[in-house]
């Protein structure tokens, strides 16, 4: 959970705070008890973060708002496989719930909105997750550094 917790940029505690409240499925459980997420889980997890910023409610209609733009963002990157032209959701009150626009054209002039900029919160998710991965790499190549002189020895032969 630590790892999933530092890629979506939330803490564990407000991970658990939100499972326990409902706001996002428990993980399934892997090997040894441990649960295992995805990067999907993580996205999700930055959509919900963003949501809560924004002081919009996370459970309830909240809950089904953060789920379907986890559908959306997923549904864009699998499409797409690219973040370029991936358009910020204006999101409209109505009563309880909110409606999702990702075209602001269809904007009401006169009506309140509040915009997601979806790009950017995946965007911060894949720049965490290559962040990690570079300071894994690098710890890697500290702990070995004999495997860094065999790979250099290894272009001459």
């Amino acid at each position: 959970m630590n790892r999933r917790s530092e890629i979506a940029g939330v803490e564990v505690t407000t991970i658990q705070r939100w499972q326990h409240r409902g706001a996002m499925k428990v993980g399934q459980l892997g090997s040894g008890k441990v649960r295992s997420y995805s990067l999907s889980d993580a996205i999700h997890l930055a959509i919900i973060a963003g949501l809560a910023k924004m002081g919009l409610s996370i459970t309830g209609s909240g809950e089904t708002l953060s789920t379907g733009l986890h559908m959306y963002a997923c549904m864009h990157l699998r499409e797409h496989g690219h973040l370029d032209n991936f358009a910020p959701v204006a999101l409209t009150p109505d009563g309880d719930d909110w409606l999702t626009q990702p075209n602001f054209d269809t904007v009401h002039p006169e009506r309140q909105y509040v915009v997601m900029r979806m790009r950017g919160i995946v965007r911060e998710v894949f720049q965490r997750i290559n962040l990690q991965r570079s300071q894994s790499a690098k710890a890697m190549e500290k702990a070995r550094p004999h495997r860094r002189a065999f790979c250099h020895l290894s272009r001459y032969f």
